[in-house]
């Protein structure tokens, strides 16, 4: 991992599911998991590198101001990500991720 790659920040537009029986909208780890690891690896391409898998542990609901951490564990350590919604309008939220200034030592 490149010590430029924490620093980025993503905005993406993510449609929104609703849980079964719950008027609560949710995102999906795994759909938060992909279009971030999309992002970082199109930027490590660009600098000739391969970005780590992005894991994300829970849904996020689809609530602005709401938070979850994901992270991609590489051989030189791991980096936290934190998405935000910034922003929801109807079944779509707009989701920031950024990259922990620090990886963490394994």
């Amino acid at each position: 991992m490149n010590r430029a790659l924490p620093c980025l920040l993503f905005a993406a537009l993510l449609p929104t599911l609703s849980s079964c029986g719950d008027s609560t909208n949710t995102i999906d780890k795994d759909e938060i998991a992909a279009q971030a690891q999309t992002f970082f690896d199109r930027l490590a391409e660009k600098q000739g590198m391969k970005f780590p898998p992005i894991k994300c542990p829970e849904d996020l609901e689809a609530k602005e101001g709401e938070k979850t951490r994901c992270s991609a564990a590489g051989n030189d350590g791991t980096l936290g990500i934190t998405v935000t919604v910034t922003e929801v309008r109807e079944d779509d939220a707009q989701l920031n991720f950024k990259g922990d200034e620090k990886l963490t030592k394994p």
